[in-house]
C-alpha cells in the first residue's frame, strides 16, 4: 500500500515503479548495487542489511549497509561512488551515499530513493533564480554542511577532477575545495565518447558521471554515480554537492581511470566526456537532480590573457553561475595560469581587469601594478588582483548578473621598482605661497640611488605651524588620504565601490604632498574656501581641531622611471609674513 501511494504522489515519473521502502528491508537482507570501477562498465556489489536509522539525516532515514565486491571490503566505501543504485528483490531502495573515514569494514549509508524522488517537487517548482546572480551575502550554507560532515565523521565528498591545476595550487586551494564537498585532485581534460557511449543520449543507473564546475581550457569536474532515470530526468549522488537549490551545470558521462586505495577514504579517478548530456537542476540534501537535452547553460566566461617574454598565451574558461564556486574557481584558475609560466620567485605583475555585469556600465580597473620578493609571488598576485574583483561581485547592495570577467597581466621575473629613500627641502622655513624645491633619492631594484627634484607651491591661505610634507607613489598618496580623509572613502552604495575601484592608480607617478590648515572646507573632492565663519564652529567637532581650521591636501607629480614603492616624509616650518 505504501508503495502504491508513493507511486501515487510522483505520478509520471517511470523511476517510481519497482521501489522497495525502509519498512520493508530486514537487518541481513541482502541485495545488489552497480558502479563503474573501470571504464565505463557497469558491475554489480553486494550489498547487506545492517539496519535502519531513523530520521538520520533530517526528515530522511538512513539504511545502514555492508558492501562487498569489487574488492570493496578492502577499499571501503569510495567517493565517487556517491549515488550507485541499491537494489533488494529486484527493487530500487536507494543509494549509497555514505561512508566513514578508517573504517575497518566496508560499510556505510544508503538514502531512500522515496526521499530522493522528493527532489522532483522543487525541480519542478518556480524557478526562484536562486544562484543566479551574485547575491550581496553569498550562501554560506553549503560550508556548514560540508563541517558537518566532516565532524561526525561522514564522507559524502565528491572527487572534484582538475585538469590544467598543478599539485601546488591544488594544495594552497584544498580547504576551499574541501569546504564545498568535493576531494581536489589532479585529473585529465574532457574525453571523446567511444563509440558505443555516443550512441547513448541518456544515463544508465550505475554509470559514472561528471558535474562540470568548469570547462574549457581549464575544467574541473565533479565525479558521482547515477541512481535513477526515465526519458526525460535523472537523479544522482544520493547526497547534496553544496545545498545549493536551483543550480544550472552541465552533466557527462565519465570515464573511471582507477579506484585509488586509502585507509582514510578510497576514490575513484575520472575524465568527463565531452559530450553533455544534460544540466542539473536542483542541488538538494539528498541529492542532485537534472534533466537530458542539451541547454545553452548560461555559465560565466572568463578569459585569462598573460604576456610574459614576449609570449602571449590566452586562457578561456567557463564557470557555473554560483556564488558559493566563482569566487574559488576564479582564483585558483589564475594562479593556474600564472604558475604555468614559471616558479615566480620574483615577479612584476602589470594586470587590467574588465567585468561585464548587470551594473550597466563595466568596471575596468587598469594600470595594476605588483611587485612580489617571495617564493610565493604569483599565489600573492592572485589574491591581489582577485580582491577587487570579489569586492564589486559581492557588494552589499546589490545582486549582480555576471556576464564576463577579463584578466590581461603581463609578467616579468625581476622586479622592476625604484624605492623611495630619502627627500631633503632647500629649507628649513617658507612663508605663505612660497615654492619648496625638493630633492628626492631614488634607488632602482638594481642600481646606484639618483635623485629627482620636485617643487610644491604653499597654499596662500594656509595657517603658520610646522607640518609634515610626504613623498611616495600613488598607491602610499592613496592610503595617506583614507587617513586623512576618510569621509571621501566611505561606502554607502554600488555606485562608491564602483567609482573606488575604477579611479585610476598611476604606479611610475611620484608625488610630493602636505596636508594643511586652512580657511576653507573640502567637501567630496570640492574646495569650497571663505565659509562663514559660524560653519566653522558646527564643522569642527568632526573636522578639525580648531574651529577656524579644516585640513586641505597640496599635491605636485612626476613621472618616475619605474613603479615607485615606499615612501619618505620630512618636517617644515610656515612662519607668518614679516
Amino acid at each position: 500500500m505504501k508503495q502504491l501511494l508513493l507511486f501515487l504522489f510522483i505520478a509520471g515519473s517511470a523511476i517510481a515503479a519497482d521501489i522497495i521502502l525502509p519498512d520493508a528491508l530486514t537487518e541481513g537482507m541482502q541485495g545488489v548495487g552497480y558502479t563503474v570501477i573501470h571504464g565505463t562498465n557497469i558491475e554489480p556489489f553486494n550489498v547487506t542489511v545492517l539496519g535502519v536509522l531513523k530520521k538520520a539525516r533530517g526528515r530522511s532515514d538512513a539504511i545502514l549497509v555492508k558492501v562487498d565486491g569489487l574488492n570493496l571490503d578492502k577499499s571501503g566505501i569510495i567517493a565517487g561512488m556517491s549515488g550507485s543504485p541499491v537494489y533488494f528483490n529486484g527493487k530500487l531502495a536507494g543509494a549509497v551515499s555514505f561512508g566513514w573515514a578508517y573504517n575497518k569494514e566496508a560499510s556505510g549509508g544508503v538514502t531512500p530513493i522515496a526521499d530522493m524522488l522528493k527532489i522532483y517537487d522543487r525541480h519542478t517548482a518556480e524557478d526562484s533564480r536562486t544562484g543566479y546572480y551574485f547575491d550581496a551575502k553569498p550562501e554560506t550554507k553549503r560550508t556548514a554542511d560540508a563541517r558537518v560532515r566532516t565532524s561526525d565523521g561522514m564522507n559524502t565528498s565528491a572527487p572534484l577532477m582538475l585538469s590544467g591545476f598543478n599539485q601546488e595550487v591544488i594544495d594552497l586551494y584544498h580547504d576551499n575545495f574541501r569546504n564545498m564537498g568535493f576531494i581536489p585532485l589532479i585529473g585529465g581534460g574532457t574525453v571523446k565518447a567511444a563509440s558505443n557511449a555516443a550512441e547513448s543520449r541518456t544515463f544508465a543507473p550505475g554509470d559514472a558521471c561528471a558535474i562540470k564546475l568548469m570547462e574549457g581550457d581549464l575544467n574541473a569536474s565533479g565525479i558521482g554515480t547515477v541512481t535513477a532515470t526515465d526519458d526525460k530526468r535523472f537523479l544522482l549522488f544520493g547526497h547534496s554537492m553544496f545545498m545549493k537549490g536551483r543550480l544550472e551545470a552541465p552533466v557527462s558521462k565519465a570515464y573511471i581511470h582507477a579506484v585509488i586505495p586509502s585507509q582514510q577514504i578510497s576514490f575513484k579517478l575520472g575524465t568527463a566526456y565531452g559530450d553533455v548530456l544534460g544540466y542539473t537542476v536542483f542541488d538538494g540534501e539528498l541529492g542532485v537532480s537534472g534533466e537530458y537535452g542539451k541547454k545553452d547553460i548560461d555559465m560565466i566566461p572568463v578569459t585569462f590573457t598573460v604576456a610574459k617574454g614576449g609570449l602571449t598565451n590566452s586562457t578561456r574558461v567557463r564557470i557555473i553561475r554560483d556564488a558559493s564556486v566563482f569566487p574559488d574557481m576564479l582564483a585558483s584558475s589564475l594562479l593556474a595560469v600564472l604558475s604555468a609560466e614559471g616558479t615566480g620567485e620574483e615577479a612584476t605583475v602589470h594586470a587590467a581587469i574588465t567585468i561585464q555585469s548587470s551594473y550597466g556600465k563595466p568596471l575596468i580597473m587598469t594600470n595594476l601594478y605588483l611587485t612580489y620578493k617571495s617564493r610565493d609571488a604569483y599565489k600573492a598576485a592572485a589574491q591581489d588582483l582577485l580582491y577587487p574583483v570579489q569586492m564589486f561581485i559581492f557588494n552589499r547592495f546589490r545582486k549582480l548578473d555576471i556576464k564576463g570577467v577579463t584578466v590581461d597581466v603581463a609578467v616579468r621575473d625581476d622586479l622592476a621598482y625604484t624605492s623611495v629613500e630619502e627627500v631633503t627641502a632647500d629649507k628649513s622655513e617658507y612663508h605663505r605661497g612660497d615654492t619648496m624645491q625638493l630633492n628626492i633619492g631614488l634607488r632602482p631594484n638594481q642600481g646606484e640611488r639618483g635623485y629627482r627634484t620636485m617643487t610644491l607651491t604653499i597654499p596662500a591661505n594656509v595657517r603658520p605651524g610646522t607640518y609634515t610634507v610626504y613623498v611616495g607613489g600613488d598607491g602610499s598618496y592613496d592610503q595617506f588620504q583614507r587617513t586623512f580623509f576618510p569621509a571621501l572613502f566611505s561606502v554607502k552604495s554600488i555606485d562608491d565601490i564602483y567609482t573606488m575601484l575604477s579611479r585610476p592608480l598611476d604606479p611610475r607617478a611620484l608625488n610630493v604632498w602636505m596636508y594643511v590648515s586652512v580657511k576653507g572646507l573640502v567637501m567630496k573632492g570640492r574646495e569650497f574656501e571663505l565659509l562663514p565663519a559660524s560653519y566653522y564652529g558646527i564643522l569642527s567637532k568632526e573636522m578639525t581641531s580648531e574651529k577656524a581650521a579644516v585640513m586641505n591636501v597640496t599635491r605636485s607629480t612626476a613621472a618616475a622611471p619605474a613603479i615607485v614603492n615606499g615612501s619618505d616624509m620630512l618636517s617644515i616650518r610656515i612662519v607668518d609674513d614679516e
